[in-house]
Formats: structure tokens, sequence, C-alpha cells
């Protein structure tokens, strides 16, 4: 489970972050990712469970 993982990295650990999250994920892991930067997860997530106001929505990326 990961919070804003790539907050305050440089562009270069981004790409190392979001290539590692890829590779745990395409080798049969899941990865819980906390992000308010909804762009950010766009480039990470294969799928995304959405939760406001105490109720969830599940959308495929």
């Amino acid at each position: 489970m990961l919070d804003q993982p790539t907050n305050g990295l440089d562009p270069a650990g981004i790409r190392w972050m979001r290539g590692l999250l890829r590779d745990f994920a395409d080798r049969g892991g899941t990865v819980l990712l906390s992000s308010h930067l909804l762009h950010e997860v766009e480039q990470i997530a294969g799928g995304l469970v959405m939760i406001g106001h105490g109720r969830s929505s599940r959308r495929a990326a």
C-alpha cells in the first residue's frame, strides 16, 4: 500500500517508481495506491476504485 509514491521524486525517480510498480503488477502482484493526483494514477494503474462520500465505484483504466 503506497500513499503518493512519486511525491518529491525527480523525473528519473518517477519513471523508476512507475516501472517498479508496473513490473510488480505484471508479475501478479497487487498495488494499492492512494493519491489525489489522478493524472499520476492514470500513468500507473490498470484498474482503479474511487472512494468518495463513503461510497466506492470501480473503473477499468
